[in-house]
């Protein structure tokens, strides 16, 4: 669901964006139907809600017909004319007692003061962390620096453990209110704890801030636990929780360890690249003209009206510009997207992890691949993710409820078995489009 170009109409697409009202939300982009939509065509008298801090983590996972779908912005859970002209009066009642502020004028401390934090982590002031929103670098952490409620602190909010108890509030409020799994008709919730992500951003998967939120999401799932027990029921649900992603470790700190990483401002391999294109291809009178259109983590977008200009090839730049990248110090590996498209599934993983990235129309001409522990990034502290590298692919996935299986398997899974998973559970046929089977023997009938 990250931002890609759509080479079509030569725009940038948000997955979950519409073009207008600005900041609203809907499925417009979506390609295929989710789990949402298949529990939808064969149960139509299911609740389908959908819950998030993020806009695209609330709208992607319940497909085109959900019955709630909200997302955080402002100090409000929010949604968009596309699922409602109003909000639910369950929702607005959430927003007016302004739950949110409660943590305004607090601090983030650490939830275990009988725990070597160090120990289990790393030193709390490690080279390479970022602040947060104004969060500062080091426990304790205040809730942004200013005086009044507003942007500031609802941003901070998000990036601290707390925005993921806001959210479970916010979820207790619409299991009770919708009434989810009071009946026969099988029901959908889906919650994405987007905290998680906004701290391991800011500090790193290595630092005390993540420890922390780690041992705090335990609470969160053992509440969430508990309160399903006494409001829908033992035995009555089935949960899976996964990530869809993990993340890069600080070079910092990974170059401390003895690694090999680094990491490198974007600007300056993407004027390399385009002064290499300039010097190949192109005339006196085109000294200022630009040879790349964009870059992001879809890759690199020719300019396709210079290519058409001076009568060249798509596939022979994109080759020229693949030679060059695979040439530099920071790049593991490059490929051109047609190739790669045409191409069968390659037996080596991260090959094929990166095939199954692509899009015909949306990716670059050209994906790159860093070198394991390296990143293209403005930023001077915190880290991101979208490699195929293993500290970027391996995500746990927990399943449990009637059923399932008990133990610990070490097979390899993607969390796309998500939509497979919960349609045996529900009963349903899983959407037509879902690739990852249901994996053998996991449940005990």
């Amino acid at each position: 669901t990250e931002d890609k170009p759509d080479q079509s109409d030569e725009k940038k697409a948000d997955l979950a964006s519409e073009p207008k009202p600005r900041g609203f939300g809907a499925p417009a982009n979506l390609l295929v139907a989710t789990l949402g939509d298949a529990l939808r065509e064969q149960w139509p008298r299911s609740k389908i809600v959908g819950l998030s801090l993020k806009d695209r983590s609330a709208i992607m996972p319940v497909g085109r017909k959900p019955d709630a779908c909200y997302w955080f912005d402002k100090g409000e859970f929010v949604t968009s004319t596309y699922y409602r002209d109003r909000l639910h009066p369950w929702a607005s009642e959430f927003n007016a007692a302004k739950s949110c502020d409660r943590w305004f004028g607090k601090k983030w401390e650490k939830l275990r003061t009988d725990l070597d934090y160090e120990k289990h982590s790393s030193a709390d002031d490690s080279s390479g962390e970022g602040t947060g929103s104004k969060q500062g670098k080091t426990f304790p952490h205040p809730f942004g620096a200013a005086e009044k409620i507003g942007k500031e602190y609802y941003d901070a909010l998000a990036a601290s453990p707390f925005g993921n108890q806001l959210l479970l509030d916010f979820a207790f409020r619409a299991i009770e209110a919708e009434q989810l799994g009071k009946d026969d008709v099988p029901d959908l919730l889906t919650i994405s704890f987007s905290s998680n992500d906004l701290v391991g951003h800011a500090w790193g998967p290595d630092s005390q801030e993540v420890l922390d939120i780690t041992l705090r999401s335990d609470e969160i799932i053992r509440d969430l636990l508990n309160y399903l027990d006494a409001h829908v029921g033992k035995g009555r649900y089935v949960i899976a929780m996964s990530a869809d992603h993990g993340v890069c470790p600080l070079p910092e700190h990974s170059k401390a360890a003895g690694k090999n990483a680094d990491r490198q401002a974007p600007l300056g391999l993407l004027t390399a690249a385009e002064a290499h294109l300039r010097m190949k291809y192109a005339e006196p009178a085109d000294a200022k003209t630009r040879w790349i259109e964009a870059a992001n983590e879809a890759g690199i977008y020719l300019n396709q009206r210079m290519l058409t200009a001076h009568k060249l090839q798509p596939a022979e730049v994109a080759a020229t510009l693949v030679a060059w990248l695979k040439e530099q110090p920071v790049i593991h590996d490059a490929f051109a997207r047609d190739e790669l498209l045409k191409a069968p599934l390659s037996e080596n993983p991260l090959i094929r992890r990166v095939q199954k990235s692509l899009h015909a129309e949306r990716s670059g001409d050209v994906y790159f691949v860093v070198k394991p522990y390296h990143l293209i990034t403005s930023y001077k502290t915190g880290t991101t993710h979208g490699t195929p590298h293993s500290y970027d692919t391996h995500v746990p996935l927990v399943l449990f409820g009637p059923g399932v299986k008990a133990g610990k398997r070490g097979d390899a899974v993607t969390p796309q078995a998500c939509a497979a998973i919960l349609a045996n559970a529900l009963g349903v046929r899983p959407p037509a489009t879902a690739e990852a089977p249901l994996p053998d023997k996991l449940f005990e009938r």
